[in-house]
């Protein structure tokens, strides 16, 4: 998978992710960390349709 941050391109490896959440006081955001090809970290991403505050 290939992904646009800040401009630039990341090959994700898709083998590799971790779903995170927090929910608290009505607060409830869900992240899907993906681990990048070239660079080896992991960088994480937020559905923003399902962000509510």
């Amino acid at each position: 998978m290939k992904v646009c941050t800040n401009e630039r391109i990341h090959s994700l490896d898709e083998s590799m992710h971790l779903h995170v959440g927090y929910d608290e006081q009505g607060c409830d955001y869900e992240g899907v960390f993906f681990k990048s090809l070239e660079t080896g970290k992991w960088l994480l991403f937020f559905d923003q349709k399902k962000v509510t505050g």
